[in-house]
């Protein structure tokens, strides 16, 4: 089956954030710098997606659902009284990388804190090809969904890889969706981007030029914008313009 999965510019890869000087914004004196849209770039243009690695995530509590024994060294303990994980056994987890996703683009809290309060993007793609390795992430309270094993298992691997699919119920308002896997980098297909959604808030000299940028590699681009009447963000085609003729909006996505 296929999901609608959406990178979150933010979480999977460092922060996209359009970052104006007052002047800037008083002036309307905005110059166009790449380095600010350099993330987003290189996923349009390289094809290929940043896998985050485990220290970069923004959970601390990641992989910390699988007890491992038989697998301490000296001083392991004097790690784990102090509620540390052994380097040893961190290592086990380290070497593994998050590509994280989402299936709402339309979440308040994924544009007003990934996106920087909507000065960032959404990509959105499709999950036949490249993407077709993706789980949901299970998410349980403190005291549920731990497991252990023990170092010599012949099934430790796969089950080091299955504690980066759980996560505290905190976290399940994000609706998230992984792939794991060791590469840094999971590239694919150019026809994969189903639409770019920019965020209302990113400067107008940036909007044009993702527009731009995208329409020459047939990706259709959306703007994410709040209906403070309905209290819900619409997505819109980023021609969109008011028509103030009493005609009721939709979203186009």
């Amino acid at each position: 089956y296929q999901l609608d999965l959406f990178l979150r510019i933010g979480w999977a890869c460092p922060s996209v954030i359009f970052i104006l000087s007052k002047e800037e914004e008083n002036n309307g004196d905005i110059q166009f710098d790449t380095t600010k849209i350099k993330y987003i770039l290189d996923i349009i243009q390289e094809h290929r997606l940043y896998c985050a690695s485990l220290e970069n995530l923004n959970d601390p509590f990641e992989a910390s659902h699988l007890t491992i024994y038989g697998d301490g060294v000296a001083g392991a303990s004097l790690f784990a009284s102090n509620g540390i994980i052994p380097p040893h056994t961190y290592k086990r987890f380290a070497k593994y990388r998050v590509l994280s996703l989402t299936v709402d683009a339309k979440s308040h809290l994924m544009w007003a804190l990934y996106a920087n309060n909507y000065c960032g993007v959404c990509i959105g793609f499709n999950t036949n090809c490249s993407l077709n390795r993706i789980r949901k992430i299970n998410y349980f309270n403190e005291d549920d969904g731990n497991t252990s094993c023990w170092a010599n298992d012949p099934l430790l691997e796969d089950k080091i890889i299955d504690t980066f699919y759980k996560k505290l119920k905190y976290w399940e308002n994000e609706l998230e969706y992984r792939i794991v896997q060791q590469d840094q980098y999971l590239y694919f297909k150019q026809d994969e981007i189903k639409h770019l959604i920019i965020g209302y808030n990113v400067p107008e000299i940036y909007k044009k030029e993702l527009t731009k940028i995208c329409r020459k590699q047939n990706i259709p681009v959306f703007i994410a914008m709040p209906n403070k009447i309905k209290r819900q963000i619409f997505i819109m085609n980023i021609d969109y313009k008011p028509n103030y003729d009493g005609t009721e909006i939709k979203s186009d996505l």
